[in-house]
């Protein structure tokens, strides 16, 4: 569960960059302000990822890799290859997510959900270098490549999520690691590793069609348009 709604939010911030952010007299430092603008001209995004999240309440930490693909305006694909393999794919109105079949005697399940259920506008801004796009925060510098962001506003968080840092590449001026502070004390960190911007993607990358005769659907769509 936690990773479908982590991978849903994701599909948010796709949409985020389709118009580029205006850095106009931004007082964001300058570093940032270049990524920002380096993300927001590319239409394309592809990067490999490791992902771990660490769940305070009992001490786990789970790991898992996968690869990223992004087509602005609104298409995404995130693929989690190991150690249970996940694809979710998205146009910014709807989602499917897949997970194939374990083994032989297994069902594959697919389900299809409209994006806006699930929001988190910290995430989809940090991931895609949209970071003028984040209201009421303040970045400091807290070592020569790492940037934190807290609220304004003590009291306040962001969609759950207390404070974030970012970790830059300052020669390539891209996004390396986001590590997401929730309230409550679980974190999510992401690296990103062989970014590529700009480069054409297959269509086909945008889409799943599993067997039906093999795969459980659940269409949250179509059943909440009958409602």
């Amino acid at each position: 569960m936690h990773r479908l709604i982590f991978i849903i939010t994701l599909l948010a911030f796709v949409n985020s960059s389709a118009n580029s952010a205006d850095t106009k007299g931004s007082t964001m430092p300058a570093s940032i302000v270049e990524i920002e603008k380096k993300y927001s001209a590319s239409k394309s995004m592809s990067a490999s990822f490791d992902q771990t999240k660490t769940i305070k309440a009992f001490k786990l930490k789970k790991s898992s890799q996968g690869v990223v693909f992004i087509d602005r305006p609104d298409k995404i694909r995130w693929e989690h290859s190991a150690p249970d393999k996940t694809i979710m794919v998205g146009d910014g109105n709807i989602i499917k997510v897949y997970t194939p079949p374990f083994d032989k005697d297994d069902r594959g399940q697919l389900i299809i959900e409209k994006a806006s259920r699930i929001h988190s506008s910290i995430i989809r801004d940090l991931l895609s270098g949209a970071f003028s796009l984040i209201k009421g925060v303040e970045v400091k510098q807290i070592e020569p490549n790492v940037y934190e962001l807290t609220p304004r506003n003590p009291k306040k968080s962001f969609d759950g999520v207390a404070k974030a840092h970012i970790v830059i590449d300052t020669i390539k001026s891209e996004i390396r690691n986001v590590a997401l502070f929730h309230v409550g004390g679980n974190l999510t960190e992401i690296t990103f590793k062989d970014v590529k911007l700009g480069e054409k993607l297959k269509a086909g990358l945008f889409d799943i069609s599993p067997p039906k005769d093999n795969t459980d659907i659940t269409d949250r769509v179509t059943e909440s348009s009958k409602k």
